[in-house]
């Protein structure tokens, strides 16, 4: 052991100490102004090939026969003969072992690295295939044992990219905001939470305008905003108390205020109609009975798309309602009509002051829901 001194300062190995203690493989002290006064040590020269690796030094203690220490080394992570290229590591070392469970990069560029020597950004955690939130900590971790946020991806497997965060704790709330503002709430109980009071609901920047819905471009495009559908029409008879006019089983009396109206699909859907009137008759001819036929069509052009006809017997008094009822599924989006009319079917009377009438002079007689597919 040679042992240099200059009055105030010792150098092992070091024939110039510019500390109080100065420790050096080599010969010579470290020099700079950056360096402590204190205490320096020169472990030599670091090769420049990548991977190349020189130990600095070891604190460490002994338990259950390990050898257990902090390791400092130097490490080029990067072609080069320079400090530019390099990277200090701190590591766990047991016995013959380095870094056997991880290490933290502090490279020369500012930024750190957790079980990485080149660091992609200012903090760079590389993961450990623990993507698996709910049954385990993830790679990161903010928080404690009970309230904490949890961070994962998989590095491998069928799954390989996936990244998860969770909440986990407390009340079991995760808000994302900007601006000072919650914009948005995940919650444990299943629920997503909107809470942008003053701005809009944006995509691809476009924002909508007052009234429109969001509707779904399917797997190849994106969302967009659309005119909302009129999904429900509603029409009302306006031959109130009308008589049905003819002897005849060919005659056909049309409905006023229903038939020839319109309704449009937007997009491919189910259209359901429903109809009803009430026959009325009240000047019956020697007690007869009659027949009125119901007949209700959604029409595309002249071509019915679907149709029901419903009958009912009636005397000299208010029957319950024709009612008309149809699905027609698959409607392509266009504009369609309906063709709504009653037709005598068989009696002694039906010309003689029968009647059909609304329940009411305002009361809906006819429903058509658009159901979109």
């Amino acid at each position: 052991m040679c042992l240099f001194g200059n009055g105030q300062n010792v150098g092992i190995g070091a024939t110039s100490p510019a500390a109080r203690l100065s420790v050096s493989a080599t010969g010579t002290d470290l020099a700079g102004s950056a360096m402590s006064l204190t205490l320096r040590t020169n472990a030599g020269s670091l090769p420049g090939t990548v991977g190349n690796e020189l130990r600095l030094a070891n604190i460490g203690f002994t338990a259950g026969g390990n050898n257990t220490s902090l390791g400092i080394r130097a490490y080029r992570n990067s072609v080069g003969t320079d400090w530019s290229t390099t990277a200090l590591l701190l590591e766990y070392d047991v016995d013959n072992t380095p870094r056997p469970n991880g290490y933290l990069a502090l490279t020369s560029n500012g930024r750190v690295g957790i079980n990485t020597v080149n660091p992609g950004a200012a903090l760079d955690v590389m993961g450990g295939d623990n993507w698996d939130l709910i049954n385990g900590e993830g790679d990161l971790r903010v928080g404690n044992g009970s309230y904490r946020l949890k961070f994962g991806i998989a590095m491998g497997g069928g799954g390989v990219g996936q990244a998860n965060i969770m909440q986990a704790g407390g009340v079991g709330s995760l808000g994302i905001g900007a601006g000072s503002k919650y914009l948005l709430q995940l919650n444990g109980l299943g629920f997503v939470d909107f809470q942008n009071n003053t701005g809009g609901l944006r995509i691809n920047g476009n924002s909508g305008t007052a009234g429109q819905m969001l509707r779904s471009g399917g797997s190849a495009a994106a969302p967009a905003w659309t005119n909302m559908d009129n999904l429900f029409y509603y029409f009302t008879c306006t031959d109130y108390r009308t008589e049905i006019i003819g002897i005849a089983n060919s005659t056909v009396t049309p409905i006023g205020g229903i038939n020839g109206q319109s309704i449009t699909v937007s997009r491919r859907s189910a259209v359901v109609v429903t109809c009803k009137l009430t026959p009325y008759n009240p000047d019956n001819f020697a007690g007869g009975m009659s027949e009125a036929i119901l007949r209700v069509s959604l029409m595309s052009g002249a071509t019915p798309l679907g149709s029901d006809g419903t009958y009912t017997i009636f005397g000299n008094a208010e029957q319950p309602c024709i009612i008309s009822q149809f699905v027609v599924d698959n409607v392509n989006p266009g504009t369609y009509s309906i063709a709504a009319t009653l037709v005598k079917g068989y009696g002694d009377d039906i010309g003689f002051g029968s009647y059909y009438q609304a329940n009411g002079t305002t009361a809906a007689n006819m429903v058509v829901q658009v159901i979109p597919k």
